[in-house]
């Protein structure tokens, strides 16, 4: 898959944007003048791969950042960008969620494609995607009650007492 210079340039500077760099400190950082940073940003020249390489770092993202994924997106790349920074806990966690998530809707793909629900081949694996859905909806909770008990912290720094708000017990 070819990206163009435009495209690779978007995402420079899109990257640059988030950490709050402006031209010239990119510049600085690269031992690059600030139009040649312009330039590169607009899709006018290429960079260097020992550039792009300390762009990458510099700018923490994968340099896959910004080569960009046609198929998937700007949203999956950012998405990907954030996970790889996130820490060792968030990724376990956010990872087992996904992953779970994805054999969910895997195996709802494959019980909407029987041919026949009513036909008895059709129970084990809707057995299996209750199962599965069970244990994800189990994992929602976890992850729901995990949010509040942050929300409650933020609430007591913050001196807000809200008792509208709804907590995991009440939600239906």
């Amino acid at each position: 898959m070819k990206i163009t210079t435009e495209k690779m340039g978007g995402r420079i500077k899109q990257a640059r944007l988030e950490k709050n760099l402006t031209q010239n400190e990119l510049a600085k950082h690269l031992d690059r003048s600030k139009s040649s940073i312009s330039q590169l940003e607009k899709g006018f020249i290429n960079i260097s791969a020992v550039d792009l390489y300390q762009l990458a770092q510099l700018l923490e993202k994968p340099i896959e950042y910004f080569y960009g994924s046609e198929k998937y997106g700007e949203s999956l790349d950012s998405l990907l960008s954030k996970i790889q920074n996130a820490d060792a806990k968030t990724i376990k966690q956010q990872s087992s969620f996904l992953e779970s998530w994805l054999n969910l809707n895997d195996k709802m793909i494959k019980l909407g494609a029987h041919p026949n629900i009513d036909d008895d081949g059709a129970i084990p694996l809707i057995r299996e995607v209750y199962d599965h859905l069970i244990l994800h909806l189990i994992n929602l909770r976890k992850l729901l009650n995990e949010g509040f008990q942050i929300k409650r912290e933020f609430e007591e720094i913050l001196g807000i007492s809200d008792d509208n708000n709804p907590s995991p017990n009440n939600l239906n």
